[in-house]
Order: structure tokens, then C-alpha cells, then sequence
């Protein structure tokens, strides 16, 4: 990887409401482009960097519930990966509080989220719904960018 400074976001394809970048020094573009494991990459490192996101607690209850089997064979795909995140929106007490769509406790939830970084070194980042969520995404992809021209 050349080293630059700014980078292109990779956005899957089946992304159905979208993340809006701010235009900044590091975020060249953003290119919609189907993605086999997670909903956001780095041009060039799609390979490496993965960040999977859940919209909502009743997404991540669904995805670690009923579609578990299916979300843990997404998670095995990323094992190999260097960068590899679950960025969660919403907060620590919507979590706990749980789903009304499931009967699954918050508690169980957390559990599977512990689970899922002890096994295959997903990070799960629980941040709620926030306008700063995106500025977080385009640090953790510059921080990742930066770690690899450090090691070319």
C-alpha cells in the first residue's frame, strides 16, 4: 500500500440507510461496492479492514438471536482479518433494557458480544446514535491506514 494520507470508504451494497461522511482531509470518496463480510471498508484494504454495523439494538438482538448462525459464520469470515469492528448504535442501557422482539436478555446479548471479541477479535464498539458515530469510523480507518504505511 502506497502511503498515503486520504483514503476512499467502501460502503456494501445492501447498506440500506447509509452512513454520511463529512468531507475531511482523510476521506476522499466514498464507493458503494458489494463487500463479503462487513458493511464498511477501505479502498485497497478491503482484505484487512472490516466494520459491521447495527442500526439499532433490535437489529443486533435479531442478528444474535434468530440469526445467529448466519452473524457467527460472518464473524468466522473476518477472524483473519487485521482491523475488524462491531460498531453498535445505541447505548449501554438500551442494551441492557433489551428488545421488544426478543426474549433474549440484555445481559445474554452482552455475553454473545464478549463472545464474538474473545473468538474472533471483533471489537465491539457500543456507541449509540450520535452525529460523532461517523467521525469515530473515519478515525478508527485513518488510525488503521496510518498503521499500515507504518508497516510498509
Amino acid at each position: 500500500m502506497s502511503k498515503k494520507k486520504t483514503f476512499t470508504i467502501i460502503q456494501d451494497t445492501r447498506e440500506k440507510k447509509p452512513w454520511t461522511f463529512e468531507a475531511t482531509g482523510s476521506v476522499e470518496d466514498v464507493r458503494v461496492t458489494k463487500l463479503d463480510t462487513g458493511d464498511y471498508s477501505i479502498e485497497g484494504m478491503e482484505e484487512i479492514f472490516m466494520l459491521e454495523r447495527k442500526a439499532s439494538v433490535d437489529e443486533l438482538f435479531v442478528n444474535l438471536g434468530v440469526q445467529w448462525a448466519r452473524f457467527e459464520r460472518e464473524m468466522e469470515r473476518a477472524k483473519p482479518y487485521k482491523y475488524k469492528y462491531l460498531v453498535i448504535e445505541a447505548t449501554l442501557p438500551q442494551l441492557y433494557k433489551g428488545s421488544k422482539y426478543s426474549k433474549m436478555s440484555g445481559k445474554f446479548i452482552m455475553g454473545r458480544l464478549l463472545y464474538i471479541q474473545h473468538k474472533y477479535g471483533v471489537v465491539p464498539l457500543i456507541v449509540g446514535k450520535s452525529p460523532y458515530t461517523t467521525m469515530l469510523i473515519v478515525q478508527l480507518m485513518k488510525s488503521a491506514v496510518s498503521a499500515e504505511n507504518a508497516d510498509s
